[in-house]
């Protein structure tokens, strides 16, 4: 499945969302993949090799200038990694555009 890390996320009045405050990038699907990614929760257990498999993708995600193919399971770990850390209105929009409907 082709996805475009790029796309950006928007409040309900279309306006889009900007990283930060302090920043005003817009906040994308790229930054969310990875902040999922990379989050670890206190009681989540990882083995090196799961570790090790986030951080490539993460990496990936990061360096890509052009729609990433991704496997569904690679898809999957992404939608599941980023509704641990981001609220409704984000989460709703990551798994579309994920899911290519957005």
């Amino acid at each position: 499945m082709q996805v475009d890390f790029s796309k950006e996320f928007k409040q309900f009045d279309g306006k889009v969302i900007q990283e930060s405050p302090d920043k005003p990038d817009a906040f994308t699907l790229r930054t969310a993949s990875i902040n999922g990614l990379m989050f670890k929760g206190e009681q989540e257990k990882l083995s090196g090799e799961e570790q090790m498999k986030r951080f490539d993708l993460s990496t990936l995600i990061y360096a890509s200038t052009e729609p990433v193919d991704l496997a569904s399971e690679q898809v999957v770990l992404i939608k599941e990694q980023i509704a641990k850390i981001y609220s409704p209105l984000i989460v709703g929009q990551a798994w579309k555009m994920l899911e290519g409907q957005l």
